[in-house]
């Protein structure tokens, strides 16, 4: 069976929290700066962003009208119709810094500068460090030693030295479940994210930026998860440390494949967050970014919009809802795939 930090909005009582993270939570990913660690942090165009220590030209014509939960294995897709004079695109990212998920179809870059305009779930120059800095932090006269206990304290900075490489004692003030991303994810924090390449990217080529949703919004999701849940988490991720790695590794193979429908299968499987957990995390995120896309096609510009994976699947997802709303929705198929170094270069 897969293992899952579990994101437990009870997230974490058998959820993907990796996958949450992954495939569904963006740029939260970049929030954590060097003023809240101490650490060096990297810079976006001038602003300092840590990487959260914590997503043509050939379509097949007959795919428009593609069952929302039988979709081609693709991450990109052509948007078209509605008196559109030329495509517009979306792409389904994995919030990691692998070289696999850089290793881009040759379409993808294509497609991306043919477009006036860039998406993504959070517009990385509109965050404001300091109020999500404080939003991470514990409450006042709480400490992650104190919630886990001088063993699993311990534990988890074993944990967490070997697979980030941090002391724990800079994070003792932060909740846990930022804890658990950061050995979760690893020393690819030290490295972009997908997400934040299409960023850099777009502000290279000058295109406009524009987020789809509000870093708030994102955060008000994550604080509602209980502490208590947040520890029970964070302790099962460092008791099971390496099938926790394990299950990391199969999330990125397959998002490797490409087959959307089972990255969201694999999130709706587990059901321990309750009924609301879909609605509140996916669905009605998914409403906001298809809204959001929207807006910018009535406008007559044409758009590159990079979410996680697990937002354009299903009856609910994104590709549904443009769909629904008049859009054609075509898969954009490519046997050729850029090499990561190739694909990095374009922003050097």
């Amino acid at each position: 069976m897969r293992y899952y930090i579990r994101r437990d909005l009870n997230i974490f009582d058998g959820l993907n929290f990796r996958m949450l993270f992954l495939c569904a939570f963006a740029p939260l990913r970049e929030l954590f700066s060097s003023r809240i660690f101490g650490t060096k942090g990297r810079r976006f165009g001038g602003e300092e962003h840590l990487i959260f220590i914590f997503l043509l030209l050939f379509s097949l014509p007959g795919m428009a009208q593609s069952n929302p939960d039988n979709l081609a294995h693709t991450l990109l897709w052509k948007i078209s119709g509605k008196g559109a004079k030329s495509p517009s695109y979306l792409y389904g990212t994995m919030h990691t810094g692998d070289d696999r998920v850089f290793a881009l179809q040759d379409s993808a870059l294509i497609a991306f500068d043919s477009v006036n305009e860039f998406a993504m779930e959070i517009n990385m120059d509109s965050i404001d460090n300091t109020a999500m800095a404080s939003e991470m932090r514990l409450p006042e006269g709480q400490t992650l030693k104190q919630l886990l206990g001088d063993a699993d304290y311990k534990l988890a900075g074993k944990c967490l030295m070997k697979s980030a490489g941090i002391p724990i004692f800079l994070l003792n003030t932060i909740r846990p479940i930022y804890v658990s991303v950061l050995i979760t994810e690893g020393k690819q924090n030290k490295r972009d994210v997908l997400d934040t390449y299409f960023f850099k990217l777009a502000k290279k080529e000058n295109k406009k930026i524009i987020g789809l949703e509000k870093a708030e919004d994102q955060m008000k999701l994550l604080m509602g998860i209980s502490l208590d849940k947040q520890v029970s988490m964070l302790r099962e991720g460092i008791h099971d440390y390496e099938a926790m790695k394990s299950s990391m590794e199969e999330t990125t193979v397959d998002y490797s494949d490409a087959d959307l429908n089972k990255l969201l299968r694999e999130t709706q499987s587990d059901t321990s967050m309750g009924a609301n957990f879909m609605e509140d995390f996916i669905n009605k995120r998914n409403r906001v970014m298809a809204n959001g896309i929207e807006r910018v096609l009535r406008s007559g510009k044409t758009l590159f919009t990079a979410v996680g994976a697990d937002h354009l699947p299903g009856q609910k997802g994104v590709i549904s809802l443009l769909l629904k709303d008049g859009y054609i929705v075509n898969p954009v198929l490519s046997k050729n795939f850029l090499e990561a170094k190739d694909v990095k270069r374009r922003i050097k």
